[in-house]
């Protein structure tokens, strides 16, 4: 099974919700040091000195917008050069806005898959590292798409086939580097709680009744199942797999369809 100890970790959107969740759990499980990364300043810096408060110097922190390429490679520079390892990224920094809809691509998308290269380009061994995991946040609406937040949803099914293609055999023989991607059910963190500022009324401008009315009746999980389903995950070391964590229970690995799978009569 996948140790903990003497590794470090990178953990961007840590500075609240889940990604804060995922930090406590890794210092929990043994993790040596913690790379917090967050856009919010103040944020970031409260929790990191509270954690450090609580495990001992084991956690800095580093203020960057993952959708921006140089503060991004700078936050690994930063890390490596504190730690002088890296062993596990989890691009947890994430977006839902329907109407600015760009930022959520930028963010969801872009900044996702700059966190997969720099992770390969930081802990290649070819390239001087030791190897790792990367682990990306997707969600269980890039699976089961949701009409209350279509391009988010999509940009969670872009980060499950770019884990998927990313974690095969040749990038990992290569590299030493897995790739995985786990997928929360509906989760209580602050995305959740404003979702209902953030859905297409220029289009539909009842659309915030319908879902308000849906969420009634949704099962709503806390952070802490889901940060045990995530070292869960890294200690189960799968390369390319999915994982969907609901519910407040463990995870489950999912195997998606095939064309061959899924195909049919042909039309006439």
């Amino acid at each position: 099974m996948y140790s903990f100890a003497n590794k470090f970790a990178l953990v961007t959107g840590a500075g609240s919700g889940l990604g804060l969740s995922y930090v406590r759990e890794l210092l929990l499980k043994g993790v040596e040091g913690v790379t917090l990364v967050d856009l919010n300043e103040s944020s970031g810096e409260s929790v990191s000195a509270a954690l450090n408060k609580e495990f001992g110097e084991r956690v800095i922190f580093v203020r960057a917008n993952v959708a921006n390429l140089d503060q991004f490679e700078d936050t690994f520079q930063t890390s490596i050069s504190h730690w002088k390892h890296l062993d596990i990224v989890i691009n947890n920094a994430g977006v839902l806005d329907e109407e600015k809809w760009l930022k959520t691509i930028a963010v969801n998308c872009e900044g996702t898959t700059r966190g997969v290269h720099l992770g390969f380009k930081y802990m290649s061994k070819v390239k001087g590292g030791r190897g790792g995991i990367i682990v990306n946040a997707s969600s269980i609406v890039g699976i089961n798409h949701y009409y209350s937040a279509p391009v988010y949803c999509a940009t969670k099914s872009f980060v499950i086939a770019l884990s998927r293609a990313m974690g095969t055999s040749i990038y990992y023989e290569h590299t030493g580097v897995k790739v995985m991607a786990i997928c929360p059910g509906i989760t209580s963190t602050s995305m959740y709680n404003d979702i209902l500022n953030n859905v297409l009324l220029s289009i539909v401008p009842t659309l915030k009744e319908k879902i308000a009315v849906d969420l009634k009746s949704a099962s709503i999980q806390s952070v802490e199942p889901v940060a045990k389903a995530m070292v869960n995950i890294i200690q189960e070391d799968c390369n390319g797999s999915v994982w969907i964590a609901e519910g407040g229970e463990p995870p489950y690995k999912v195997e998606l369809p095939t064309i061959e799978d899924l195909k049919k009569s042909p039309a006439t």
